[in-house]
């Protein structure tokens, strides 16, 4: 997890008196007018977080420093960037910024130890850090600037059009977020049927019979029929034993009655992980009208691919128009950030004020650990934003 918790910014867009906020942990709403550096912030805190300063050379400001707290280091980490007296020559082109920028891969706050080492950031650890890993490194994040509404130019396919790059775009974010959490589903039923092993073959169970039994009833044995054959066909497997032959066993076994408890265990924590994911469809179909459903393909077999369908005919994502698309994207970034920080700006474009005024909350809904740092000239998408929340630029 990383989390933005200070920023110091001199000179912002010519502002005379620096720049000085105490970020919260989940919601940050910076507003203000055209001019006022909202674009400049946020694109400062990007770079801050990758480790990268080209992208700063053409901005209106002359020294940053952004404090942000890494989980996996369990330490604040101090970036400095000083553009004072730095010459940039008049024949120099600004940067182009890709339309969003999402690291996923980034089980210890970093992706794939990625290193950027011409940095011009001075980085400090406040606390002692480990030694042994460089301190240049890109933490873990999701940006959406505004010029996402012209489609994805990262890996950028000449023969595409805008609908076509949105398309692969989002369904990299779902394939590569996907993939993460079904090795997360496979990891807790391997460890649940290891478990499952120890008590037939008269193991020691984590938890003993009669202190589940104080925490979780045991269901009826129909229920636990049921609540077993679905584990089984979930492990693409069929349930050796008819309802009655099950039912002699379990009203009569320990051992059984804590089969059945350990898979109920076992499909809790998988419900779960996978709650976040139904939660973006349920706010998803909510949202949409004319009865559009979203489906997340999570085959280990086949391509992982989001669709939309109505009445079970599938359209094209390029169908969907273009505020369908922007929620699409802002609340599939939500998911796939997990407990690090989304930078949106201007996450309002192209959104009905409805939407604009439940925007934070269906966000939280779909990710209730992540932080959200956005930009924004809509008082609508600030109605049901805690004051403390938000900072005027």
């Amino acid at each position: 997890m990383t989390t933005i918790r200070e920023i110091r910014i001199s000179n912002l867009a010519g502002r005379s008196e620096e720049l000085h906020e105490f970020l919260r942990p989940d919601v940050n709403v910076f507003w203000g007018l055209n001019g006022t550096g909202k674009t400049t912030l946020l694109k400062i805190l990007h770079a801050a977080l990758r480790n990268e300063t080209a992208t700063l050379k053409h901005l209106p400001f002359s020294r940053a420093e952004i404090r942000f707290y890494s989980e996996h280091r369990d330490a604040d980490i101090v970036r400095t960037y000083d553009k004072t007296g730095l010459s940039i020559e008049s024949n120099d082109q600004p940067t182009l910024w890709t339309s969003s920028f999402t690291e996923l891969d980034a089980d210890d706050d970093r992706v794939n130890g990625q290193l950027t080492p011409d940095s011009g950031w001075d980085t400090k650890w406040l606390v002692e850090g480990d030694e042994s890993t460089p301190l240049d490194r890109t933490f873990k994040h999701a940006y959406l600037p505004i010029s996402r509404m012209l489609g994805d130019r990262q890996g950028f396919r000449q023969h595409e059009d805008n609908d076509q790059r949105f398309a692969r775009h989002v369904n990299q974010v779902w394939s590569a977020y996907s993939s993460k959490s079904l090795a997360s589903v496979r990891d807790t039923q391997q460890y649940g049927l290891a478990e499952i092993l120890a008590i037939l073959f008269n193991g020691s169970p984590a938890t003993p019979l009669a202190q589940q039994e104080e925490s979780q009833p045991d269901p009826e044995a129909a229920a636990a029929y049921r609540l077993v054959s679905d584990f089984m066909w979930d492990q693409q497997l069929v349930l050796p034993l008819g309802q009655e032959d099950f039912t002699a066993r379990y009203e009569h076994s320990d051992s059984h009655r804590l089969v059945v408890s350990k898979i109920r265990e076992i499909m809790a924590e998988v419900d779960e992980i996978l709650a976040p994911q139904r939660e973006l469809q349920a706010v998803i179909d909510d949202s949409y009208i004319g009865n559009k459903h979203l489906v997340l393909s999570r085959s280990e077999t086949v391509r992982r691919n989001i669709g939309i369908e109505i009445n079970r005919e599938t359209i094209p994502l390029g169908a969907l128009s273009s505020g369908e698309k922007q929620l699409l994207q802002i609340l599939l970034e939500t998911l796939a950030v997990e407990e690090s920080t989304i930078i949106i700006d201007e996450p309002e474009l192209s959104l009905h004020p409805d939407w604009q005024r439940g925007l934070v909350a269906s966000m939280r809904r779909v990710n209730s650990r992540a932080q959200f740092i956005l930009a924004t000239h809509s008082p609508d998408l600030q109605v049901d934003v805690d004051d403390e929340s938000i900072f005027e630029l």
